[in-house]
């Protein structure tokens, strides 16, 4: 489209913010109007980034079972980073206060966990960490660095690839662009 080409063609803009308000008046399903119209405003206003919601408050994130605790950290993997998809690694995570242990298997830039067992091969590291540690790393009370540093979590193997694979998750931005790239 041209506005992508060349977005500081005014013209161009105003025209396709018309398009989506006449295709928005016009839908009849709601989830397509509202795409349609909020890209008519993203085009003529822009995005306003207004204070975003706490959605992983703390009754949340110690809510969560440990397989959707895991598989959110997976979904925020960055699997699409040259670095991030290059990693290849196994870890074994032990949590004792729970008396449960999942094996978190990276490679080709996804994040595969699978509760309730222990990686057998190519282990890259294992860590032993309560869960009730791992919920205050989430909720930012405490750092991954602070609790190996003090021995509250103990680590065997690569120390420094499940620190690797932690700085490739990503925290979304809550306002988001539908339009523009």
């Amino acid at each position: 489209m041209l506005v992508f080409a060349d977005p500081k063609n005014q013209s161009a803009r105003n025209l396709l913010a018309d398009t989506y308000e006449q295709l928005g008046y016009q839908a009849e399903s709601g989830p397509w109007r509202n795409f349609y119209l909020s890209g008519a405003k993203e085009l003529r206003d822009g995005v306003k980034v207004l204070p975003s919601p706490n959605t992983a408050g703390p009754d949340m994130v110690r809510g969560m079972s440990t397989s959707l605790f895991f598989n959110f950290l997976a979904m925020k993997f960055k699997g699409t980073d040259p670095d991030a998809a290059a990693m290849k690694y196994n870890f074994n995570i032990t949590m004792p206060d729970v008396n449960e242990k999942v094996a978190l298997l990276i490679e080709n830039g996804v994040v595969n966990p699978r509760i309730g067992s222990n990686v057998n091969e190519d282990v890259t590291a294992s860590l032993t960490i309560n869960r009730k540690d791992l919920d205050r790393i989430s909720l930012g009370e405490t750092s991954f660095k602070d609790l190996v540093d003090n021995g509250t979590i103990k680590i065997t193997g690569d120390k420094n690839a499940f620190t690797n694979f932690l700085s490739k998750i990503d925290n979304f931005n809550f306002w988001f662009n539908i339009v523009e790239p």
